[in-house]
């Protein structure tokens, strides 16, 4: 095989390569992408979860110091300590 030849063989599966590790890149932007949506999605979803707990919270408290406890309060109270291992 000529020299030129050989050039030209290195040549063309350098690019080959090259356009392959591109898409290779590409492919794993798009994920990152994803995985930042999905990240920004689950983050507004507890934040909102742990407003409305806080409210519960302030709102249990208010009747904690001018009433009795009731089951609801207990549930709620419950359901958010088991919130809180996870």
């Amino acid at each position: 095989m000529p020299s030129g030849d050989l050039h030209k063989s290195n040549a063309a599966r350098k690019d080959a390569e090259l356009q392959e590790l591109r898409r290779v890149v590409a492919a794993k932007e798009k994920s990152i992408d994803s995985l930042r949506t999905q990240l920004a999605t689950t983050k507004g979803s507890l934040e909102a979860y742990t407003q409305e707990s806080e409210a519960i919270l302030q709102q249990r408290d208010g009747e904690v110091q001018t009433g009795p406890i009731t089951d609801s309060y207990a549930t709620t109270h419950c359901s958010i300590i088991a919130m809180q291992q996870y």
